[in-house]
């Protein structure tokens, strides 16, 4: 007795046949949606992924000193992780942690994740950054943290900041260093909040199904790729219009046109 497909028997090789040539299409919808093969692909994955939310410049003043505080905090952290995930016998580099400090402030980036599970709230006429305790979507709050970020950093000698992380500076230390002494982003008075400022939008927690593709898609930009993740039911979809798109062949229904792919 042979396997049913539809109205076609299929029997010993020809089904072993049939089962790799269906693999093979899968095969290429999982890489078409991956890399996106160039341009013009539209619906395989060319198609640019969502705007970035703005960054409101006019909030920079009022949060300059509590993101170098961060920035420091954050910094310490992860040089303090980097210490414990190396391997016996392997000793920690200056430059991986110079390598860390040019990404932090790229919330886009594992380096900068840091900053979306950060809010900005009003506390009276001043603006607190409030650290929510998980990641959010990286709306107009985190693209204005990541943008303050980024004008602080400019500002520091990046050499000079690892090589007091390396030694294991204090916190307390580095923040005089990188907050008062290097730069001004906590000498200057902190502006009152106008009274017509503009709230926030609310933060918008990230599920852990959303995180994991987060991470997924990162994995595959480090790699050079870029594209769309099809789920399961996109792939399913795929394989069916590819199905329906030639139904000539007469050995296998919707396989026309795949002669290379194991014909």
């Amino acid at each position: 007795q042979g396997y049913r497909h539809g109205e076609l028997v299929l029997r010993g090789a020809e089904y072993a046949s049939y089962t790799m040539q269906m693999l093979a299409v899968a095969s290429v919808l999982l890489l078409l949606s991956a890399t996106a093969y160039g341009q013009g692909m539209g619906g395989m994955g060319g198609n640019k992924g969502p705007d970035k939310a703005p960054a409101r410049k006019a909030d920079l003043p009022f949060i300059r000193c509590q993101v170098c505080q961060a920035i420091v905090k954050q910094s310490v952290a992860s040089v303090k992780a980097m210490r414990s995930a190396l391997k016996p016998g392997k000793k920690l580099e200056e430059a991986d942690i110079i390598e860390g400090l040019e990404k932090m402030c790229d919330p886009d980036l594992d380096q900068g994740d840091w900053i979306s599970q950060f809010d900005l709230s009003e506390d009276g006429d001043t603006l607190r950054m409030i650290d929510v305790g998980m990641h959010g979507e990286c709306g107009i709050a985190c693209r204005t943290v990541a943008r303050a970020c980024d004008l602080f950093t400019d500002q520091l000698d990046l050499s000079d900041f690892s090589e007091m992380l390396f030694m294991k500076k204090k916190r307390s230390e580095l923040v005089k260093w990188a907050c008062r002494d290097t730069t001004d982003a906590c000498t200057k008075g902190v502006p009152a909040l106008p009274k017509d400022r503009v709230p926030m939008p609310q933060f918008k927690p990230m599920d852990e199904e959303k995180i994991k593709h987060q991470k997924m898609m990162r994995t595959m930009k480090a790699a050079g790729l870029k594209g769309t993740m099809y789920n399961r039911d996109d792939m399913m979809s795929q394989m069916g219009n590819m199905k329906g798109e030639d139904d000539d062949d007469e050995d296998y229904p919707g396989m026309g046109g795949m002669g290379g792919m194991g014909g």
